[in-house]
């Protein structure tokens, strides 16, 4: 018997049409590189937000975690404005484009 995922679940019980399959059911397609088509890959859904952009991270202390946050509060801006805004001031710094 086939399992659903927790969130697919309580969409059930609740009465609402659950709009992602779970990632189980997602199909597998052959990799389409010449090097190696035998492995197979996931089909994964982005976010049209997040399409084309990769992530950046860094470790820091949980009191910088804290004060982002807290700035992005009291500038009624969102912690991702805040950190495009700071990347683009460090690429001026170094004379280079702002493109955040």
């Amino acid at each position: 018997m086939k399992r659903n995922s927790m969130a697919h679940a309580l969409s059930q019980a609740a009465g609402h049409s659950f709009s992602r399959q779970p990632a189980r059911d997602i199909e597998v397609q052959q990799a389409q590189s010449d090097e190696d088509k035998s492995k197979p890959q996931l089909l994964r859904s982005v976010a049209p937000s997040r399409a084309g952009k990769k992530p950046i991270t860094g470790f820091f202390e949980p009191e910088v975690s804290r004060q982002i946050k807290k700035a992005a509060i009291e500038s009624d801006k969102t912690m991702q404005e805040l950190l495009q805004e700071a990347l683009n001031d460090l690429f001026r710094k170094y004379d280079l484009p702002p493109i955040a």
